[in-house]
């Protein structure tokens, strides 16, 4: 392996997971990009973790990762309460060296090392009503003193980046749009008996469906897209199901008795009956007819584009990070009201209307819009903003050496 400077040191004590969240792809798609421009020898990364989620790098593809640093509960615990109480004391003296890459709202106290943090959306002050309390508590005591506190700030999105414009008086120099990506030799159609029998050991064996991918969770709105399915003609439902995938989340009590009440009345309404691993989710797009991500809110919204690398039709709320990277309208299918039940169906049935010839069509549009998004992109975004003005020159020509086609993000910061 080979090691070159700068060093940048990956947080990943919120992120590492055996069973990671949308952040935790996120976190987990920029360092594939880090790891990809370790290759190249542009710079070298490390990654600090929690002691009981060490283990779960053995499964991962990081075939240049420097070194792995592990964070025991008492010093995580005192870097908690030092956000938590905003006590001003800094941890540079129990760190490892290097320039922080936060991947997830927060940042570790700290004064003498370059850094930058990733807010993935402003939704506790958006839509609180669709946030746990305790993260709209959480974030309301910590964010405005991160942002402050760190050299830089990572986006997901345009529209994220405006939020944080709108709530923190930031010099917009200081933000930097990285949006996610999809790991495109995982996620891309599957032969369709594969992918029958991957479903099936899930216990989904329904004929055709239609697809939601989402933790179960107030923000998701699948309430709305459940009774918008359930009034689906009878010749559509006796021929469709409604295939859920997504952790449990909080408040889903309502979640809960609508998916009741329409399985009651003989609609298919189904979910897996286990976590479905990373490695399995492409057989649930590609087995899928279209794909319906109707969200009240989202700071990018990466099921859609996992959904596109399958050649998958998608029907998508037009909030605006989904307007924003839907840019292609004949990429997918827009609803343009979140709460409108009537709306939503109607979305539905042009959904499942849709032919060969018409997916064949969107399959082209969806390429063209996938072209747009690299994990390596974003990933020299993100050093950018974590290295500082240090670094610029350097990873500037190593962008027009490689001429690499990266994301639109790449090109503003350019």
């Amino acid at each position: 392996m080979r090691k070159s400077q700068p060093d940048i040191v990956i947080d990943g004590t919120e992120c590492i997971s055996a069973k990671p969240s949308g952040i935790g792809h996120y976190a987990l798609g920029i360092t594939s990009g880090l790891d990809a421009l370790s290759e190249d020898g542009i710079l070298s990364y490390s990654i600090l973790l929690r002691k009981k989620t060490a283990d779960h790098l053995k499964h991962l593809p990081l075939d240049n990762l420097s070194r792995k640093y592990t964070f025991g509960s008492l010093r995580r615990n005192i870097a908690h309460q030092i956000v938590k109480r905003n006590l001003g004391v800094t941890m540079d003296s129990l760190l490892p060296k290097g320039a922080y890459y936060f991947p997830a709202f927060h940042a570790l106290p700290m004064r003498s090392r370059t850094s930058a943090v990733v807010v993935h959306d402003m939704a506790y002050r958006d839509i609180p009503e669709c946030v746990t309390q305790y993260h709209v508590d959480r974030l309301t005591r910590t964010l405005a003193n991160t942002v402050s506190s760190v050299g830089n700030v990572i986006a997901v999105s345009e529209f994220t980046k405006e939020r944080i414009l709108h709530y923190f008086d930031i010099d917009p120099d200081r933000i930097y749009v990285a949006p996610p990506a999809v790991d495109r030799e995982l996620y891309r159609p599957m032969e369709a008996k594969r992918a029958k029998l991957i479903r099936k050991k899930y216990g989904v064996e329904c004929g055709q469906y239609i697809l939601s991918v989402g933790n179960l969770e107030p923000r998701k709105n699948l309430v709305c897209l459940i009774k918008a399915f359930s009034t689906l003609p009878a010749s559509v439902l006796k021929d469709f199901s409604l295939v859920l995938v997504g952790a449990d989340g909080w408040n889903k009590e309502e979640l809960e008795r609508c998916i009741h009440e329409a399985t009651s009345l003989g609609v298919a309404i189904v979910r897996p009956n286990a976590f479905v691993a990373d490695e399995d989710m492409p057989a649930f797009y590609s087995g899928a007819h279209g794909f319906a991500f109707v969200p009240l809110y989202e700071g990018f919204g990466m099921p859609t584009l996992e959904a596109y690398a399958c050649g998958v039709p998608v029907l998508a709320t037009r909030v605006p990070s989904l307007r924003e990277q839907g840019s292609r309208e004949s990429a997918a299918l827009f609803v343009e009201r979140p709460h409108d039940i009537e709306e939503i169906a109607a979305g539905l049935l042009r959904l499942v209307s849709i032919n060969a010839n018409e997916r064949a069509g969107k399959r082209i549009a969806m390429e063209q819009h996938l072209s747009g998004f690299s994990w390596k992109g974003s990933a020299l975004v993100t050093a950018r903003a974590v290295l500082g003005e240090s670094a610029s020159d350097t990873l500037r020509t190593y962008q027009e050496a490689t001429a690499n086609p990266l994301n639109a993000a790449t090109c503003v910061m350019a």
